[in-house]
């Protein structure tokens, strides 16, 4: 039976709400709640998500909720989410008492209520309760006093059911949530302030207004993230108090390590410089005008100073946030130390050491990325490392991770874990979680303080090697990842040695060369091969990505790499780097072959002519790299055959004539046949492993199979080719063997990346089979032909990859793009 979780408080654009998405999407039976059913937003989409209504301030409502959970449930609740609560900015002195009560009712005893009436429930399942509260019941701002004291008093409260219910089995945890992005904050949908007409602020109405509509705090965090990180927290049992939410760690740090007056003063300011204008007396202000403004200078040189103070500590917690979020107030138990990842404050020394990636202690390399907040806990994290390396790794194995633990890696190695936790995180919308954490952390390491290190190296490509964003719509997201990761490669000086000038120019800056020798003989066998797999796997993903997408050029082979090849072909001790010398050496092929093409097309612009044939050396050498291809598919064992795959890609023929061209084509018919030949082999559990160039190529695979089982030339046989490789039967065969694929227990969600392809192939099969004449395909031309003039031009020649216009906007999650493209009745693109 599944687990069951009820939620206070989930109408549409809340916190409420995107917590029962993610408890959803964990498995859980969902409750949801709301004052007002039409509010009820697309919770009432999902199966397994039961919505009722709920006024958490009438006894006779949560006893009928009660009731029908119990029915439903069999009086047993796994957690109990009381996240209800109603905002109130108002000055007290024209606060109306009524009014305050009513926020009291809703931000205090309706917790209170919540928990008597389902506590049999959660004693029963041993259960859980979870009591949303606010960083604003830690400070004393100006204008929410009724708010921010309502909030005090239901953390007191929260706290007390902590210590009173532990004995019954219950745990109860305190969320203390900083700000968020709900559609409650925002300021389109806050009435306006009203003031009394005897209020002593109208004057500074519009002030307090601001206050009111949260416009004073516009940094807030997604709140997708902080539903996310809420959930994982409260599951994964991180402590008695939950810190989410933009500066709810920095408002802890205030408070504990700086006096009271100051911290007030601080996020009061605003409120404390408007203190002359609520003065009635203009006599008075003319008499102290010297006063006030000696106090005004005072005052500035005081913000100046504190401002500077803020971003230190804002600083602080965003470069060592794991840091940061692991520094609990001190009433935390010991159970939730345990889970903080272990780093002290005598580490720091070491933290700000570690920008210096070449450090012969690795140990010390960033330990900034240690245990991020979105950190899994120790025994999923082993479960996806363990996947990572049995699932995924060995098709693409450019990382020797055979012996290696998650405890090493959160060491030695966080940036690359945290990578490998994203990547195999198979559900699209719990990835695009993980994928913003990484962002952040790439962003602070590489942007912000200029490191680079290996670790974030090694995760970068990891990322890029098993991403899905080209395939959703963010191809310029892994584009400018790959610069990046191109960009750590010159700085690590991975391509090549540095040269005597670059050494002496270290030593005269740092005091020391950039590769003494003293570390070059300290450097083990191991890090070697891990820097020399790194650059290579480099040139791969680039190449395969400057292919794809067209958006940047491949990283240049250099002598350097090529003995780096030539070791691990000897030495490599892995026993998978045999399949990645094969894959090196494959896309090496590919990439030379590529080079051709684009030299001739440089000719051709120089000399503004049509290349209407090859030269005689580059035809001698494509000859060359074609028997140097199948040498070394001949070479593969049997074991590798099926993995260490690649097509070369066919050459701009456009413009050739005669014998050389249609060779040209019909060689592209064969490595395509020969792909899909080799995809067919693949076992259907392997499918969800395979990094991204894998879906890569079979895209472009189909690709080319539709325009050259289409193209209108008198001297091509587009029958024999649809004979040897028919493009319908073709997708009917991947489909069934993704559909198999799809059974995997891990693939249960429906928004992985088989679900898409499936999608794209489905959707390209209709679009054939509504428009393809498998009998007389220059009937079908004819007609196309006389549909649109520019059929004839389109189909007549066989466009670059990166000219096609569809592959380029690819968002396989959009119904639209699908709509846009495949209605098209001539091409795909």
């Amino acid at each position: 039976m599944s687990k069951t979780v009820l939620i206070t408080g989930c109408s549409h654009g809340g916190l409420g709400e995107a917590m029962a998405k993610v408890y959803h999407a964990k498995g859980f039976q969902v409750f949801a709640t709301v004052r007002n059913m039409a509010k009820a937003g697309s919770l009432a989409d999902y199966d397994g998500v039961e919505i009722l209504e709920l006024d958490v301030t009438s006894a006779e409502s949560i006893r009928h909720c009660a009731q029908t959970v119990a029915k439903h449930t069999g009086g047993r609740l796994d957690v109990l989410v009381n996240n209800a609560g109603v905002n109130a900015i108002v000055p007290l002195l024209d606060a109306s008492l009524d009014e305050a009560k009513k926020v009291y009712d809703t931000n205090v005893w309706s917790v209170v209520a919540m928990v008597q009436a389902l506590a049999p429930m959660l004693m029963q399942a041993k259960g859980v309760v979870c009591n949303i509260s606010s960083v604003s019941g830690e400070m004393v701002f100006a204008w929410a006093g009724v708010y921010s004291s309502s909030r005090s008093a239901g953390t007191r409260i929260s706290e007390t059911l902590r210590l009173e219910m532990a004995p019954l089995g219950v745990r109860v945890v305190t969320v203390i949530l900083g700000g968020v992005q709900t559609s409650g904050n925002d300021p389109n949908n806050i009435a306006d302030l009203e003031l009394p007409p005897g209020s002593q602020y109208r004057k500074i109405a519009s002030v307090i207004d601001r206050h009111k509509k949260t416009m004073v705090h516009p940094n807030k965090q997604k709140i997708d993230i902080a539903a996310k990180n809420v959930v994982d927290d409260v599951l994964n049992g991180h402590g008695i108090f939950i810190r989410r939410g933009q500066a709810s760690t920095l408002s802890w740090l205030c408070n504990t390590f700086l006096p009271y007056r100051l911290f007030t003063w601080m996020i009061n300011r605003e409120c404390l410089r408007l203190k002359r204008k609520c003065q009635p007396s203009e006599s008075a202000r003319r008499r102290h005008v010297p006063m006030a403004e000696e106090s005004d200078a005072r005052i500035a040189r005081l913000e100046d100073k504190m401002e500077s103070l803020l971003a230190a500590m804002q600083t602080f917690t965003s470069s060592f946030g794991p840091l940061a979020e692991a520094i609990q107030p001190l009433s935390t138990s010991n159970a939730a130390l345990e889970n903080i990842p272990r780093t002290d404050f005598s580490a720091r020394p070491a933290l700000s050491s570690a920008t210096v990636s070449t450090h012969p202690n690795p140990s010390l390399q960033s330990r900034s990325y240690a245990a991020s907040p979105t950190a899994s806990p120790p025994n999923q994290a082993d479960e996806q490392l363990e996947y990572f390396r049995t699932r995924m790794l060995p098709y693409f194995p450019f990382i020797g991770l055979t012996e290696t633990t998650t405890h090493d890696l959160r060491q030695n190695r966080p940036f690359l874990l945290r990578a490998i936790h994203t990547v195999t995180t198979l559900s699209t919308q719990e990835r695009l979680i993980q994928v913003e954490e990484l962002k952040r952390l790439l962003f602070t390491s590489a942007l912000l303080e200029v490191k680079s290190s290996m670790d974030m190296l090694l995760g970068l490509l990891t990322y890029i090697a098993w991403s899905t964003d080209p395939f959703l719509g963010r191809a310029d997201l892994v584009s400018r990842l790959m610069m990046l990761a191109i960009s750590l490669v010159y700085d690590l000086r991975l391509f090549k040695p540095s040269s005597p000038d670059v050494q002496v120019m270290m030593a005269i800056s740092q005091g020391e060369a950039e590769e003494p020798s003293q570390h070059l003989n300290a450097e083990t066998l191991s890090s070697l091969l891990e820097k020399q797999r790194a650059v290579l796997a480099c040139f791969i993903l680039s190449s395969n990505l400057s292919s794809h997408l067209g958006r940047q050029d491949a990283l240049n082979w250099t002598p350097r790499m090529e003995e780096a090849l030539h070791i691990l072909t000897l030495n490599g001790p892995c026993p998978t780097d045999k399949l990645f010398v094969s894959q090196v050496r494959l896309q090496l092929l590919k990439q030379k072959a590529e080079n051709v093409r684009q030299l001739e097309e440089t000719e051709c612009a120089h000399t503004g002519t049509a290349p209407a044939t090859i030269s005689l050396p580059q035809l001698l050498y494509l000859k060359t790299l074609r028997r140097q291809l199948q040498e070394l598919r001949s070479s593969f064992p049997s074991d590798l055959s099926q993995t260490a795959f690649s097509m070369t890609q066919p050459l701009n023929i456009s413009g050739r004539l005669g014998f050389e061209r249609l060779e040209c084509l019909w060689q592209s018919v064969e490595n395509i046949k020969s792909w899909l030949d080799s995809f067919g082999a693949i076992h259907c559990s392997e499918l969800i492993g395979q990094p991204f160039h894998f879906w890569s190529q079979m895209i472009m695979s189909l690709t080319l199979l539709k325009y050259l089982s289409t193209l209108r030339d008198p001297e091509w046989d587009c029958q024999a080719v649809r004979n040897a490789v028919p493009l319908i039967s073709t997708i009917d065969s991947m489909l069934q063997k993704l559909d198999q694929s799809r059974q995997q227990p891990e693939l249960q969600c429906n928004d992985h990346l088989l679900h898409y392809i499936s999608k794209l192939l489905t959707r390209c099969r209709l679009w054939a089979e509504a428009r393809w004449d498998m009998t007389c395909p220059m009937q079908e031309a004819n007609v196309l032909s006389a549909r649109s003039p520019d059929a004839t031009s389109h189909n007549s020649y066989i466009p670059d990859l990166d000219q096609i216009a569809w592959m380029q906007s690819m968002d396989l999650g959009d119904d639209q793009w699908f709509d846009e493209v495949l209605s098209i009745p001539t091409a795909f693109d």
